[in-house]
Order: C-alpha cells, then sequence, then structure tokens
C-alpha cells in the first residue's frame, strides 16, 4: 500500500490523534508522509507542536507555492529509537479553497509518494466534496470510531459510501476504548469488516496534545503508545490480528 486515509463519520473521536500517532508508529518501519487534509479546521500541526506554519497543502493546491515548500521533515521517537517523517500541514487563508485545483492536489499526493513508502492522509469527518477527493486517490481507507451508537452509526454510513466507490476498506480504528469488548466484536460483524487498531481511553493524549508531542514520543512505554505500535504492525503485515481484551489491562497506563 501506498497512501492510507485515516477518516471518521464526524468529528470528536480522535481521527487527528490516530493519524499523528500512526504516522510517527510508522516510522519506526519505514519512510512515513503524513498530510493534513482537513481543509476548513485543520489542527494536525498542534499535534506536532507547529502553532503557524508558514506554508501548507493549501498554498500548493492553489497555485500559491511550489511542491516542495509545504513539506516539513520532522524528527520522534519511537521507543528507543529516533525516526524523523514528513509532515505537511494545511494552514492556509480561507480564501485559498476558492482556488483549489483538485488535479494539484492529485499531482500532490503522487509527488509524495515518491518521497516515501507510505502516505498517511487525516481527512477530514465526514462525506464533504473534498473529504471524498482525499478518500479516492486512497488505497486503503480506516475509519476511526468510538465504541458508543452515535459514532458507530457515522461510521457505517463512511463504510457504505466507501463500498460505492469501490474503496479498499482497511478496517476500523476503536478509539477511546474503555474495554466494550462486546460492543466492538458485535460492531465488527455487523460493519462487515476488520479491526485495524484499538486505541485505548488515556488522560496521557490530552496531555500529550498540550505538550505538542503525539504520545507515542511522549510516553513510548505506555499501554496507549503501545496501542498504536500495534496498530502500525497491523496494517504493515507484521502482525495478523488485535486481540480484544477488558477493563482490566486498562486500568495499567501510565
Amino acid at each position: 500500500m501506498a497512501v492510507i486515509a485515516i477518516t471518521s463519520g464526524k468529528g470528536g473521536v480522535g481521527k487527528t490523534t490516530v493519524s499523528a500517532n500512526l504516522a510517527v508508529a510508522l516510522s519506526a518501519f519505514t519512510e512515513v508522509a503524513v498530510v493534513d487534509c482537513d481543509f476548513v479546521l485543520p489542527n494536525l500541526h498542534l499535534q506536532f507542536g507547529i502553532d503557524n506554519p508558514p506554508v501548507g497543502l493549501m498554498d500548493a493546491v492553489s497555485g500559491n507555492a511550489g511542491m516542495d515548500e509545504p513539506i516539513y521533515r520532522l524528527k520522534a521517537r519511537v521507543g528507543n529509537y529516533l525516526t524523523s517523517l514528513i509532515f505537511v500541514p494545511s494552514l492556509s487563508p480561507p480564501h485559498l479553497l476558492k482556488k483549489f485545483d483538485e488535479e494539484k492536489f492529485i499531482e500532490f499526493i503522487q509527488f509524495l509518494e515518491k518521497k516515501s513508502d507510505v502516505v498517511v492522509l487525516d481527512v477530514s469527518a465526514g462525506l464533504s466534496r473534498l473529504a471524498v477527493l482525499s478518500l479516492s486517490v486512497a488505497d486503503e481507507v480506516h475509519v476511526v470510531t468510538n465504541p458508543d451508537i452515535s459514532s458507530l452509526s457515522t461510521a457505517s454510513k463512511v463504510l457504505s459510501v466507501l463500498n460505492e466507490m469501490d474503496k479498499a476498506r482497511g478496517g476500523v480504528v476503536f478509539n477511546r476504548y474503555d474495554g466494550e469488548k462486546r460492543v466492538v466484536e458485535s460492531s465488527l460483524g455487523t460493519l462487515g469488516i476488520e479491526l485495524s487498531g484499538l486505541i485505548r481511553e488515556s488522560k496521557l493524549i490530552s496531555e500529550s496534545w498540550e505538550a505538542g508531542v503525539p504520545v507515542v514520543s511522549y510516553k513510548p512505554k505506555s499501554g496507549v503508545a503501545k496501542d498504536f505500535i500495534v496498530m502500525a504492525e497491523k496494517i504493515l503485515g507484521i502482525r495478523n490480528r488485535i486481540k480484544l481484551y477488558g477493563k482490566l489491562r486498562l486500568r495499567f497506563d501510565w
């Protein structure tokens, strides 16, 4: 696979957290680029501790900048390893949306594919025109949800659209998991898709956002950091399946 899209049916389920940490976790295994494809309310740059990137993706796809200009090389730590990855922010003046060139966007993603082995797209929540465009360039799509009825309902709608697009559905990522084993098992059966990530509820996530460092690097030995490593291994085919666990194990995160 070359391009992985991370999306969700609704906002607030932790899609950007998953995108950032997955990209960092993947960087321990291969060359990675992560792109903020939320063109209206981008915030991936904040997870990487960047307040105001001078050039973003919107500049490149609107003709205001060259292909190389919105590319930033970041250093990261995964366990005992120092890694690096490419980051492309999307923070730009709103008026550039009127100049958004879909063909240039596709060309830009193809340009990134030549610079990395895996491109992770943090796609805006929902099914707007630009969100669907981002999904259309992906080789594999993973849908982030929380284990509650509202999140699962919107995730189901996104999966239905992916079927209509004939787009490869990589799997479902259950974020903020708090031991709802039966809910997850039942949902996977109903949705007809496999589990690609199981990310536990942890106060370390909010702490990592405040620090501007993905939790994989912020607290690399924590349980939630290991959840992202397991997800990366699953996506790369290093791991065949993700084992569900209950509440007892969730108590031991630090």
